[in-house]
C-alpha cells in the first residue's frame, strides 16, 4: 500500500471517530461497516499501522485512543497467532493503557482486543477489566477471558467467571455462563463447583442465560438438569414459546426419552433450527434402536 493511500484512509477513519466521540462522553461511537472496511485496508500495512496505533495510545483525544485500540485489535487477530512475541508486547501495552484509561468505550475495545492473541498473559488484565462498573466493559472482558485459557482454567479466572455468572447485567451473565458451560474444555473443567454454578443459572430470569446453563450441564452429563429442563420445555411450550436452540440441544445431549413428549409438542411450532430439533427428537426417541443409531451416527461424524 502506498503511503498516500495509507494516510488517506487513516485520516478518514480518524475524522469519522472525531465526529462521533466529542469530549469525554461515555457513549460508544457506533462503528459502521465502512469504518471496519477502512481498518481492514489500513492494517494491510502492518508496520505502519502498528507504529501509528502505539503513537496514539497516550494522546489526549478519546477518539484517537479509541482508534489506536481498535486498530491493535484488528492487527492481532487469530489468523496471526504465530507472532507471539509481538502479541505479548501488545498485551502488556494495552494492560498498561487500561490501568490509566477512564473512557468506558475505549476500555470496552481494550477488552475485545485483549482476547484476540489467544494468550494466557491476557487473562489477568481481562479479569481486572471485568470488575469495571460499566456493563459494556464487563461484557467485552467476559467474552475474552476464556480466549487465553487453553485447558484447565486458573482458579482466579474461574472464580471471577462464577461471579460474572451472577452479574446484574443479563448479557454479562449470559456470556459468563456460555464461557463456563461451553467454551471451557470439559474434561479439564468439570468440577463440582462448575456444575453447581451452571445448575444455579438454570433458574436465571434471562432466557438465553438459562439455556446456556442447561446446555453446559448436559455436556457434563449432570443429571440434575434433566427434570428442570423437562419442566421448562413443557411450561414454555404452553405459555410463552420462549425456548432457545440450546435447550433443545441440551435435551438431545441427554438423550433421555423423558423429553420426547415435550419435544414433539414444541416441534409443532418450532421454526428456529429444524436440524437440531430433528436430531434431538431422534436422540430422545422412545425406541432404543433409533436412539442408539443416532448416537452411533454422531460418533461416526
Amino acid at each position: 500500500m502506498s503511503t498516500r493511500y495509507f494516510n488517506h484512509r487513516v485520516q478518514k477513519a480518524r475524522q469519522f471517530l472525531a465526529q462521533r466521540m466529542s469530549g469525554d462522553t461515555p457513549e460508544h461511537p457506533g462503528l459502521t461497516t465502512s469504518f471496519w472496511n477502512l481498518l481492514e485496508k489500513i492494517k494491510q500495512d502492518r508496520e505502519a499501522a502498528l507504529a501509528l496505533a502505539y503513537s496514539l495510545l497516550d494522546t489526549s483525544a478519546p477518539s484517537e485512543r479509541f482508534f489506536a485500540v481498535v486498530l491493535l485489535g484488528k492487527i492481532f487477530n487469530p489468523t496471526e497467532r504465530h507472532q507471539r512475541a509481538e502479541a505479548r508486547h501488545m498485551i502488556a501495552v494495552l494492560a498498561a493503557r487500561a490501568a490509566r484509561e477512564r473512557h468506558p468505550a475505549i476500555l470496552t475495545q481494550i477488552g475485545y482486543a485483549l482476547g484476540k492473541p489467544y494468550l494466557r498473559e491476557a487473562v489477568r488484565p481481562l479479569v481486572k477489566l471485568s470488575r469495571h462498573p460499566h456493563e459494556d466493559v464487563r461484557y467485552a472482558a467476559t467474552g475474552s477471558i476464556v480466549s487465553g485459557i487453553h485447558e484447565r482454567a486458573p482458579k482466579y479466572a474461574l472464580d471471577r467467571l462464577f461471579e460474572l455468572m451472577r452479574d446484574p447485567d443479563p448479557d454479562v451473565r449470559n456470556w459468563a455462563t456460555f464461557a463456563v458451560g461451553t467454551q471451557l474444555d470439559i474434561e479439564a473443567n468439570n468440577s463440582d463447583a462448575i456444575r453447581q454454578a451452571l445448575l444455579d443459572r438454570t433458574r436465571d430470569r434471562h432466557f438465553e442465560t438459562r439455556a446456556e446453563a442447561f446446555r453446559g450441564l448436559a455436556r457434563r452429563g449432570d443429571r440434575r438438569g434433566v427434570l428442570p429442563l423437562k419442566h421448562w420445555l413443557e411450561r414454555q411450550d404452553q405459555q410463552g414459546k420462549t425456548i432457545w436452540t440450546w435447550e433443545i440441544e441440551a435435551a438431545g445431549i441427554y438423550g433421555d426419552p423423558i423429553f420426547y413428549p415435550a419435544l414433539t409438542s414444541v416441534a409443532e411450532w418450532w421454526r428456529t433450527d429444524q436440524p437440531v430439533m430433528s436430531w434431538a427428537l431422534a436422540r430422545c426417541h422412545p425406541d432404543m434402536e433409533i436412539r442408539d443409531r443416532t448416537l452411533l451416527e454422531d460418533q461416526l461424524y
